[in-house]
């Protein structure tokens, strides 16, 4: 699985995806379904090169699959993805 640079801030409701070699940011919404699984939806998204206002809105369906001391895995679906993701938490 290849590493991404993508830096997550999270709380229990809102989800903050920074690029650090890009600077885009995406703010996020997140809707707790379960204790396993959530509805992220994109609120903003700034320094995008080009219009992200087609993202606005987007729900991505995450699933937790797995979690240990250093992170956890999710299952990711939206019409446009399908993608199992490894977050390691920093210290």
């Amino acid at each position: 699985m290849k590493n991404r640079p993508e830096l997550i801030l999270r709380t229990d409701s809102t989800q903050v995806e920074i690029n650090p070699i890009t600077k885009v940011e995406a703010h996020s919404s997140i809707e707790w379904k379960s204790e396993c699984e959530y509805v992220m939806t994109y609120e903003t998204i700034l320094n995008y090169p080009e219009d992200a206002s087609h993202m606005i809105g987007q729900k991505i369906n995450v699933k937790i699959i797995s979690t240990d001391s250093n992170g956890y895995k999710v299952h990711a679906t939206s019409p446009r993805i399908d993608n199992i993701l490894e977050f390691i938490i920093a210290e």
